[in-house]
């Protein structure tokens, strides 16, 4: 029976953590190991895991501590490195899995020799965000990337089961100090990869919570979220350069323009100095993001900033409160 590494990251996350470890450690299949990474939280997050950890001597986890706060990118690295699984499965604290899910999982990779698996995903608190697997299908090749970019494969590190040798292989690791860190780990993944599986099988539950590093809409992390998608787009556009997939091209391109646009109205709505905006907003709509974009997105994203602005810094103050009402 393989061991499988299940690695989970915890910083601050005292009114989760329990509830998320005791549905990861409630699991059908037997062989696995669990690694807590500490990142060194200012909360009782830890203390909680160790409890749970006395109370269940029979399973074999493991808590590394971080001698200061890293970052999830550099605690997801901690866990793969320390890994002694033939399999990894990345997990957030103040998510939860059901009691088949690594089973699920173990047996779909295993079945069609695949890189890695994906399998369907249940969003609690927010817009299910990703697409429903209505049947188990299976991806090879340079399909992967394209598959990515479609919707085809859920661009999350969570709810997969991936091959540790072809991690290794492969020298794949996560960017420290870049938000969306799961976008380029997963283009990665994909363009080494030789198959994947897509599960039908629900085996997650991804919790939105006010707060968490994806909702925050405050200036100082919107900004931080604007140089992460920089340097996301990138790289999109050395892929795009790349290949001369006409498929992957056209996904790259709607991709890039739905990414253009929901950042340009962002950042139209901080509150900054509107010259700083004005530089933004033309910088993520350069001429080198234009080459590869396309439909209707991209055609709102020509405006001059002044007519976006007046259009979309309205309509974005509205819709960001309506999702504060709901959460």
């Amino acid at each position: 029976m393989q061991k499988v590494s299940i690695i989970i990251p915890v910083h601050n996350v005292a009114p989760y953590i329990e509830k998320s470890l005791l549905s990861a450690l409630n699991q059908t299949y037997n062989n696995i190991e669990y690694i807590v990474v500490d990142d060194c939280g200012t909360d009782e997050s830890i203390s909680i895991v160790e409890t749970i950890i006395n109370n269940n001597s029979d399973k074999d986890i493991r808590v590394i501590h971080h001698p200061h706060n890293r970052g999830l990118s550099a605690a997801r690295n901690t866990g793969i490195i320390n890994s002694t699984g033939e399999y990894l499965f990345f997990m957030d604290s103040d998510d939860t899995i059901p009691p088949d899910c690594i089973e699920v999982h173990i047996k779909a990779i295993v079945e069609n020799d695949a890189d890695f698996t994906d399998a369907n995903t249940e969003v609690i608190g927010g817009r299910n965000i990703f697409k429903k697997f209505e049947t188990k299908s299976c991806i090879t090749s340079s399909d992967i990337i394209e598959g990515c970019f479609s919707g085809q494969i859920h661009m999350t590190a969570c709810n997969k089961l991936y091959k540790l040798s072809f991690i290794k292989m492969n020298n794949i690791h996560f960017i420290e100090g870049l938000i969306h860190e799961d976008i380029i780990w997963l283009f990665d993944i994909a363009q080494c990869a030789k198959r994947v599986v897509m599960i039908p099988d629900l085996t997650y539950h991804y919790y939105i919570r006010g707060g968490s590093i994806t909702t925050n809409v405050s200036t100082g992390s919107i900004i931080k979220k604007y140089n992460s998608w920089n340097y996301i787009l990138s790289r999109v556009i050395d892929i795009a350069k790349n290949t001369d997939n006409k498929n992957l091209l056209s996904s790259i391109s709607i991709w890039m323009s739905k990414i253009r646009f929901k950042i340009s109205a962002r950042i139209i709505a901080l509150d900054i100095d509107d010259s700083i905006k004005k530089k933004y907003y033309k910088e993520i709509n350069s001429e080198n993001n234009k080459i590869y974009s396309l439909g209707l997105f991209s055609m709102l994203c020509s405006m001059p900033y002044c007519v976006f602005k007046q259009i979309f810094k309205p309509l974005y103050i509205i819709f960001t409160h309506i999702k504060t009402l709901r959460s």
